[in-house]
């Protein structure tokens, strides 16, 4: 009962976090995200650093949370979209690194913080970009009313799997990597998920109810590859969770698993239904 009161309270913090960053606007919403790039990318070298994998972890958080600055800038204040290429440049530095090093693994040192970056820093800069978005188009004003619906449908998701599978669950879903999840949970997630797109399609009409529709079954199904990955990896490592900043709830991984991977696919979407 304890361990509940504690994880309900955390969980309340933890979305009154995000909902009021998207209410305050694009600044406290990209030091959210920012903030929330540099503990995830901290909470993923710890990881690694189980499997006897050294990548240049320093390094590679400083020039994340750079590069994130540069994109923050690039919506806000108008950067010119040239300064945008020192991104890349950026990243070269931790392989540069290996190479100056002589370390005992470099390829699986580089491997691993490039996998990083792919992970944790793209979603990131997804989601951030996914707040610059109406009607359509991409547009220099914040608009927090497709992100907070997209939240709201991660939540949703999440809810109605653990729901569903502790009511109904028997049949296991990938009994190897995670043996809670169940069949029964997935179709509860996915059920719920699709109530909340009939909501969202009337909250924030940026889109229309068929699209909200195919994004509520990108989140259900890449969400749940997040959170399977992630069970995965810390599976391989052997711990129960990806870091305890969170009480009741784990690390920062464990609560934006789902997020990482429906990101960048509901993005890659917006920009392909954009005018």
């Amino acid at each position: 009962m304890n361990n509940f009161f504690t994880r309900a309270l955390f969980g309340a913090v933890y979305v009154g976090l995000i909902l009021g960053s998207l209410s305050l606007g694009a600044v406290s919403f990209g030091f959210l995200c920012m903030l929330i790039l540099i503990l995830a990318l901290d909470e993923y070298f710890k990881l690694v650093k189980r499997l006897k994998i050294s990548p240049p972890d320093i390094l590679i958080i400083v020039c994340a949370g750079l590069s994130f600055i540069l994109v923050f800038m690039n919506k806000s204040i108008d950067l010119n979209v040239k300064y945008l290429f020192i991104i890349p440049l950026c990243f070269l530095l931790f392989m540069i690194k290996e190479l100056v090093k002589n370390t005992k693994n470099p390829l699986s040192n580089v491997a691993f913080g490039v996998f990083g970056m792919v992970y944790i820093f793209s979603p990131m800069t997804s989601l951030f970009y996914m707040g610059f978005y109406d009607n359509y188009s991409w547009v220099d004003t914040f608009q927090p009313e497709l992100l907070f619906c997209f939240f709201v449908l991660i939540w949703a998701n999440d809810t109605g799997a653990y729901l569903a599978g502790s009511l109904f669950g028997k049949r296991k879903l990938f009994e190897r990597i995670s043996p809670k999840k169940t069949v029964e949970g997935s179709v509860g997630g996915i059920v719920l998920a699709l109530v909340v797109a009939y909501g969202a399609s009337l909250y924030a009409q940026q889109i229309s109810f068929l699209d909200w529709l195919v994004i509520a079954l990108i989140v259900v199904v890449f969400g749940s590859l997040g959170d399977l990955f992630e069970s995965l990896l810390k599976r391989k490592v052997d711990v129960k969770d990806s870091g305890s900043l969170i009480p009741g709830h784990g690390g920062i991984l464990d609560r934006f698993d789902s997020i990482l991977f429906a990101a960048p696919v509901v993005f890659t979407y917006l920009a392909l239904i954009a005018n």
